[in-house]
């Protein structure tokens, strides 16, 4: 059911394919898990494998507490920043021997140098109110995100692909909302995606929303990875200030972001900057200038996004 995205470091991908191939590693949490689904990793299940070994180890003893522990699992199983120390922890806690060990420690992995990017809010009060209301409470988070942002050679967004890993945190998940500001927003579901139901309504003003049936319902703990593309209309006329950038919006956590965006030559823009927004109504906070490599693109990847609007931004002329 799941596959491997390419936002994913080399190591994360290697214990989870370690943890869901049949043998010791997998039992060693399946059998906390009431009805264990093949290519299904339980979260929740391997952090319990690992609480308990911390709380075998008297010097490790704070270390395993729920929170703490689970946070760790969500973090490293998604790409995110792992030292060496805490992959020794799964070797340790799952009795991952010889070859398999040596493997994990010595593949590529996230290094110190991304940063994690933090707001004070991503919608105002009265949106998110307005969402939740309209949507429900939420019934999963996000642990990876991944957007391809394609640029035509008209001057406008193109094309989305987008990379999702999830967890469902309640039971019987089995779809998640999808958010615009665009009704010529178009969905093309890919793999871990049934269907798009619905069309675009109103959820918030300036916010719209659609839902995606995930190929399989999730259980409490459960993941899945989503790949969807999205596609717009060309504007009419020249691009607008709005026109020049990408943001994404986040009014909660996502553990591990990454962004590319890709231009199409002969038009690449005279300047290009990262940038952090007050808000999906407020200005920008900070910006970064940055450049495009070869491929006339360029990539920022975060460790974390937590209540903030981030994005790109350029200019034309």
């Amino acid at each position: 059911m799941e596959t491997v995205p390419s936002t994913r470091s080399a190591a994360a991908s290697y214990l989870r394919e370690l943890l869901l191939s049949p043998g010791p590693y997998r039992d060693a949490w399946t059998c906390r898990v009431p009805q264990h689904r093949p290519g299904v990793l339980n979260q929740l299940a391997v952090s319990e494998v690992l609480a308990q070994y911390l709380q075998s180890r008297p010097a490790d003893a704070d270390s395993g507490m729920p929170q703490r522990v689970h946070a760790l699992v969500v973090r490293v199983l998604s790409g995110g920043h792992v030292t060496r120390q805490e992959l020794q922890l799964f070797i340790g806690a799952f009795g991952i021997r010889g070859n398999d060990a040596g493997r994990l420690l010595n593949l590529p992995r996230p290094g110190l140098a991304a940063e994690s990017v933090a707001g004070s809010r991503a919608l105002s009060v009265s949106t998110e109110h307005d969402v939740e209301t309209a949507l429900g409470p939420r019934r999963h988070r996000t642990l990876s995100l991944h957007d391809h942002v394609t640029i035509s050679a008209e001057r406008h967004i193109d094309q989305l692909r987008i990379l999702q890993v999830i967890e469902a945190t309640a039971e019987t998940v089995d779809r998640v909302p999808l958010l615009t500001g665009s009704r010529d927003a178009r969905i093309s579901p890919g793999q871990g995606c049934r269907e798009v139901r619905g069309a675009w309504r109103e959820v918030a003003a300036g916010l719209l929303a659609a839902e995606i049936l995930l190929a399989d319902t999730l259980a409490l703990g459960e993941t899945t990875t989503l790949e969807y593309w999205v596609s717009f209309k060309p504007p009419e006329g020249p691009p607008e200030p709005e026109d020049e950038r990408y943001r994404r919006i986040v009014p909660d956590t996502v553990s591990s972001y990454d962004m590319r965006i890709q231009f199409s030559p002969p038009q690449l823009p005279r300047e290009l900057w990262w940038a952090t927004w007050d808000g999906i109504d407020g200005g920008i906070l900070d910006q970064q200038d940055v450049s495009l490599d070869s491929q006339h693109s360029t990539q920022r990847y975060a460790r974390s996004l937590e209540n903030t609007v981030a994005g790109f931004r350029w200019r034309w002329h």
